[in-house]
């Protein structure tokens, strides 16, 4: 590798492999000499980084879910350490997934490596002590959020807001609309980790099946199917229950696009619909520990990413035993069968576009982080 010119990044999940693959190329366009290594998806890979281990092996919803893959986690944060120590970065670049990164900063601020956090941990939705580990070991965040920056520059911590990534693709989606006609396009969205789907799967099937026959709407179904996740499993669980479905994989934005209405599993998916103007049901099931705990610190009234930013719940939320086909086809009937509905949630989700800045943050990250390198030669 290049003299000087190497970078570690870390992204644990499919969300972060998309930021990471756009940020990389931002860099590499703008020193080509810029080597990449760490660990990420097919995106980071295919942008230029040298992967190490791929987040479909590392991506897991949970506090105690963890426990299940705690051994390739082990292995990973080893093999970073040994990046460090044979052959220094320039910079560590760490991108969401939380508490792996989080515990990882420490280790490379203590081998001397200056960390920069791109896309902040929720610590100001649950577990806000943190924010003091931040302080110690990250040498600035790069949020995407604006009330992130508010919440670190009054913790003490060095913070760029940059803006959201998903915005850069706006003026791609302008086509991604639903072509019309009598039939309702309804999109499944069970994540895109395998522990997700597990829990979520059969229930948006069951409700899947339970809206066909509820509704006098004709309903098509579509999933996107996420990477690493069996489209075959996905077909399956739905022709069990019945159903004709569609499956695409690769696509996922322009299938939310395509949609009239979305369930899908909370996350980084939620904004993204948001940002599409596609009503949705957020759900979501995790273990039984972890929901308590989650009861215990959450610290803001909702999970999904959407209602976060807008301050209110345009999305209805139906969490862990809320999460039934019952209340999945209620939330639903609510939305298409009431006139008008659907066109005054699209109006709702406008304000979010407004909240989360112009295009351009992977651009800006890339300078945050550029400015690191030239300041610290190998």
């Amino acid at each position: 590798m290049a003299e000087g010119k190497r970078i570690l990044i870390v992204a644990g999940e499919t969300s972060g492999d998309l930021h990471g693959a756009a940020l990389v190329t931002e860099m590499r366009r703008a020193d080509p000499a810029l080597e990449f290594v760490g660990i990420g998806g097919d995106r980071m890979a295919e942008a230029g980084v040298d992967i190490g281990y791929h987040v479909r092996d590392l991506a897991v919803v949970g506090t105690v879910e963890v426990l299940s893959i705690l051994p390739r986690l082990v292995r990973a944060y080893r093999w970073l350490i040994r990046q460090i120590k044979e052959n220094p970065p320039r910079i560590v670049v760490l991108i969401d997934y939380a508490e792996f990164n989080l515990f990882f900063a420490g280790r490379a601020r203590k081998l001397g490596v200056p960390v920069v956090f791109y896309i902040s941990p929720q610590v100001w939705a649950w577990r806000r002590g943190r924010v003091r580990r931040i302080a110690r070991n990250v040498e600035e965040m790069v949020v995407i959020l604006p009330f992130e920056k508010d919440f670190y520059e009054a913790h003490g911590v060095k913070v760029s807001f940059v803006g959201h990534p998903l915005v850069d693709k706006l003026s791609e989606w302008e086509d991604y609309k639903r072509p019309g006609g009598e039939n309702r396009r309804i999109g499944w969205m069970p994540g895109s980790r395998n522990s997700e789907v597990d829990r979520l799967l059969p229930v948006m099937a069951k409700a899947a099946g339970l809206l066909d026959r509820e509704t006098a709407i004709p309903l098509e179904h579509v999933i996107p199917a996420a990477p690493g996740i069996s489209p075959e499993r996905l077909r399956n669980t739905f022709q069990a229950e019945g159903l004709s479905v569609e499956i695409v994989e690769n696509d996922s934005t322009r299938v939310m696009g395509g949609c009239d209405l979305i369930v899908m599993a909370s996350g980084t998916a939620t904004l993204e619909a948001a940002l599409l103007a596609v009503p949705a049901v957020i759900v979501y099931k995790v273990s039984f520990v972890s929901y308590l705990l989650g009861r215990v610190l959450l610290r803001v009234p909702w999970i999904g990413l959407a209602n976060i930013v807008a301050g209110k719940e345009i999305y209805p939320e139906l969490i862990q035993y809320d999460a039934t086909p019952e209340r999945i086809v209620g939330a639903c009937r609510a939305m298409l069968e009431t006139p008008g509905r659907l066109q005054e949630i699209r109006g709702e989700l406008k304000q979010i576009r407004e909240k989360l800045g112009g295009p351009g943050a992977s651009q800006r990250t890339a300078e945050v982080i550029y400015r690191y390198v030239a300041e610290n030669p190998a």
